[in-house]
């Protein structure tokens, strides 16, 4: 048996009881490796502006797909800050 209301990490989902509503967010270690590759990715430092979306965009978009179900609009927002940071460029 597990409290809900401090929550666990499942198959890269956080399930956590809040004020009594069940939430299921994308958990942080689950978020850390797709941050790393789409921002530090060494391939994306060296390659033409032109070839970092085609090369991300599978990686981005598979992610997405998994986690299309659970509350993840923050850490998607999150995702998206980073990537422009790092001056990756923007996919049309």
């Amino acid at each position: 048996m597990l409290c809900l209301d401090l929550g666990a990490d499942f198959l890269g989902f956080n399930i956590r009881r809040y004020l009594g509503k069940l939430l299921i967010k994308p958990s942080t270690a689950a978020v850390k490796p797709i941050q790393q590759r789409a921002v530090h990715d060494e391939a994306a430092a060296g390659a033409k502006a032109e070839a970092v979306p085609h090369k991300l965009n599978p990686i981005i978009r598979d992610w997405l797909a998994y986690n299309r179900h659970p509350v993840s609009s923050r850490t998607l927002n999150e995702l998206d800050r980073a990537t422009g940071e790092a001056g990756l460029p923007v996919c049309p």
